[in-house]
């Protein structure tokens, strides 16, 4: 009987020791607008937390040029919601950026290493927060992509049903991703709408957050649109 209990405890231990190494050891916090030095060596990972006072946009990214570096984003549950390499921009060729919603009171996590294991060098980190553009229905908002550019709405209805963000416009070509308050991505379209125009119809439970990204198709993608929310209730 004590041997069994002995290693059921020694079992527990081993699983606790586990995942306090992927997530609980040499975890540090980032401050919003407070940047943070590091170094990558030789196959080594580096974990930072962000723990959010509001509803909003959190943008974390690396800064430098001695290090290729590649990112990933955890939500308050530990799961992978976004990864990034190069920030999606030609300047930022060597760095990662990644931008997700956030939920007041919520823990998010970011993992940094080098492109590939061989990657050696210093870099820094720094976050920043933001509020999407918020989007009323039937009411359609302008906007310009400029190059590697990123733009955020936000949509809030009051019941459930059926809600669809499309963008509109004949210079650009739009590309769109949607996701819920905690950052879990729910879908993403490139051409469903009308021409090169991206359309995202989901289903919506009432006084919850849905956050929606543009960019273009390409990073140097350039030109003006407007983006409209629909709903209908069921």
């Amino acid at each position: 009987m004590f041997r069994k209990t002995f290693k059921g405890l020694f079992i527990l231990l081993m699983l606790l020791f586990v995942s306090s190494g992927l997530f609980g050891q040499n975890i540090q916090e980032l401050r919003i607008g407070t940047p943070v030095s590091g170094r990558i060596s030789s196959g080594g990972e580096y974990w930072y937390s962000i723990r959010a006072t509001s509803n909003g946009l959190v943008t974390v990214r690396t800064m430098g040029d001695d290090v290729d570096t590649y990112m990933y984003a955890y939500n308050a549950n530990r799961e992978i919601i976004a990864e990034n390499d190069d920030g999606d921009d030609e300047e930022d060729d060597l760095n990662a950026r990644i931008t997700i919603p956030v939920s007041a009171n919520q823990t998010y996590y970011f993992k940094v290493r080098g492109y590939d294991s061989s990657e050696t060098g210093s870099y820094r980190i720094v976050a920043n927060s933001f509020s999407a553009t918020a989007l009323s229905f039937a009411t359609p908002v302008s906007g310009r992509i400029s190059s590697g550019g990123e733009y955020w709405y936000s949509v809030r209805p009051t019941r459930n049903g059926l809600l669809t963000v499309e963008t509109k416009g004949n210079d650009v070509d739009t590309c769109m991703y949607a996701y819920d308050a905690n950052g879990e991505y729910l879908d993403d379209d490139d051409d469903g709408g009308q021409g090169y125009n991206a359309r995202i119809t989901i289903p919506a439970s009432a006084n919850q957050t849905y956050y929606f990204k543009v960019r273009g198709y390409d990073s140097d993608e350039v030109g003006p649109y407007s983006i409209e929310a629909n709903f209908r209730a069921n």
